[in-house]
């Protein structure tokens, strides 16, 4: 009952924020006419909150129904003249099968597709929170945020900042192997801008796709 109530409350959360601004980060497809959009600053409280929530409804569920997974996790964007490699690991908590928290150090490479000079790469950490909707089934679809900070070894966009905040939003397939590993896959939109503490914030956005494997902590 109360995973049920939660996710109800997730789905009215999307469908009573929609943006009409021209810079607003969709949730997670798309950027443009889009029904459920979160601008950046509400995205970031609100799923922030769900999280909380999350934790604390989960808090008191048997020891011997939660688990711990380390992740392997790659990722493709393309999107503002630049395609983006990432490759992170990371640490999962599954407080329940419907909800998790991860922490990840990531290696994101920005390849800029007009002129090889402005490419870089840098470092970042990002923690994730995850909401699967059938987690005790085989093949479950999910919903992921991820918020995190990054740094590159050059400005970017090219007018931009070395430092930046970083955030994704992401929906897939998770698929749990007999052995309790699991596979994922899911599309997702990345979103990287200093929040104007920096002399320019031009700010970047792309969509993607991203692969990970997660085995268990024994």
């Amino acid at each position: 009952m109360q995973r049920n109530l939660f996710f109800l409350s997730l789905i009215l959360c999307a469908l009573l924020l929609p943006s009409t601004k021209a810079n607003a980060q969709f949730n997670p497809l798309g950027r443009d006419n889009t029904v459920i959009g979160l601008d950046r600053q509400n995205g970031a409280i609100i799923m922030t909150a769900l999280g909380v929530g999350a934790y604390f409804l989960t808090k008191n569920v048997p020891e011997e129904n939660k688990a711990k997974f380390y992740q392997l996790h790659f990722a493709f964007f393309e999107g503002d003249g630049y395609n983006v490699y990432m490759q992170n690991f990371g640490i999962e908590r599954e407080y329940s099968h419907w909800f998790s928290l991860r922490a990840e150090g990531n290696i994101q490479e920005f390849i800029r597709e007009a002129n090889s000079s402005d490419d870089t790469f840098g470092v970042g950490f990002k923690l994730y929170s995850r909401y699967t909707l059938f987690g005790n089934k085989n093949i479950s679809p999910f919903f992921e945020y991820g918020a995190g900070l990054f740094t590159a070894l050059k400005q970017f966009p090219f007018d931009g900042s070395r430092f930046t905040f970083n955030l994704t939003y992401a929906v897939g397939l998770e698929f749990t192997l007999a052995n309790q590993n699991k596979i994922r896959a899911d599309y997702n939109f990345i979103h990287h801008s200093n929040a104007n503490i920096g002399r320019s914030n031009p700010g970047f956005d792309a969509n993607g796709v991203s692969l990970s494997f997660s085995w268990v902590i024994k």
